[in-house]
């Protein structure tokens, strides 16, 4: 009894220069998100070794993956950390957006 009858608009002549304005800014905002939560978590975890080098470091990108929002999907990349020492110590999933650590590319 539940028959979807939506028709979704595939056809990119339907897309309008607000809607990508939109999800530009949306990928930017999430970004900047991401970015800030990793520098207050590398912040927190400035302890150095022997040699005055940091135990946890920057280490790349994990692949881009969507991200839901209320304007549809976003891609978004999440910042990954290294920790020299290895104590552990990791951005998990209390660390970013639960929503961009969870969703399914």
């Amino acid at each position: 009894m539940s028959k979807d009858t939506t028709v979704p608009f595939l056809n990119p002549a339907f897309r309008d220069e607000m809607t990508d304005l939109i999800h530009a800014h949306a990928q930017t905002a999430i970004r900047q998100a991401l970015l800030a939560e990793l520098e207050a978590f590398l912040d927190k975890h400035a302890d150095t070794d022997s040699q005055g080098r940091r135990n946890v470091v920057r280490n790349g990108y994990q692949p881009e993956r969507k991200v839901l929002t209320g304007i549809g999907p976003v891609e978004a990349q999440l910042p990954k950390t290294r920790d020299r020492a290895a104590w552990g110590r990791w951005p998990g999933p209390r660390q970013g957006p639960t929503h961009v650590l969870s969703s399914s590319q």
